[in-house]
């Protein structure tokens, strides 16, 4: 059980009795805080300042699952804020999305990128562009998706879908679908081929206008 005492530190509570096992001390004005559990022994806390005008960059740490140690920190771009697409681990990196949100953010960092971080040692091993000017605040913008030939970092951002390669950052194929959310995956096509299940918005994100079935290697669309 894990309990966030807002602008203070992060708990891990045992469940049976409600005692402490760890806490974790944050910095002063450090706020919305994610957890993204990969593995028993992969655990990443991302966190932000998200106060109105503080451009200071958000922190990913890693944290030991037993002791609450931090092996790790690792800062994103100045001037982004909380997000709600959470970091994801692959092929030994641990990938951050890092989306601006803050109006009153200085031009050079506007839009989107994705940062990657080796996951032992925390150091930046490579940042993309995402080439999009538009500030998101969304859910789901990143996910590791099983495709036939092994796992995909797939993204979706302002209206288009991204395959990035995780070993460089290589925008492998972009395909515009409009405003969509990742769903997972589905067969589809005429030959029936494992897809990229995208859900496509109406006026309303609760209220999905269609799906969109992408290929995983082209990017191309089998069906909608």
């Amino acid at each position: 059980v894990y309990v966030e005492d807002v602008d203070g530190p992060l708990y891990r509570l045992d469940p049976s009795t409600g005692e402490e096992i760890w806490k974790l001390d944050r910095l002063v004005d450090e706020r919305n805080l994610q957890i993204s559990g990969h593995a028993p022994d992969v655990w990443l806390i991302r966190s932000s300042f998200s106060i109105e005008g503080d451009d200071r960059a958000p922190i990913l740490r890693r944290v030991d699952f037993d002791t609450g140690a931090v092996l790790w920190a690792a800062d994103g771009r100045e001037g982004t804020e909380f997000q709600w697409t959470r970091p994801v681990v692959l092929d030994g990196l641990a990938i951050l999305m890092d989306v601006t949100n803050n109006p009153g953010s200085s031009p050079e960092i506007d839009g989107q990128a994705v940062r990657a971080y080796d996951v032992e040692t925390g150091a930046l091993q490579w940042t993309t562009d995402l080439a999009n000017p538009l500030e998101t605040f969304d859910f789901g913008l990143m996910a590791v998706l099983e495709s036939e030939n092994g796992k995909a970092l797939i993204l979706t951002t302002g209206g288009d879908v991204l395959r990035i390669d995780p070993r460089n950052g290589e925008v492998l194929w972009r395909t515009a679908v409009g405003n969509a959310r990742l769903g997972g995956t589905d067969f589809a096509g005429e030959d029936d081929r494992l897809a990229i299940d995208i859900v496509v918005r109406g006026d309303s994100a609760l209220l999905p206008e269609g799906r969109t079935f992408l290929d995983f290697q082209t990017g191309e669309v089998l069906s909608e």
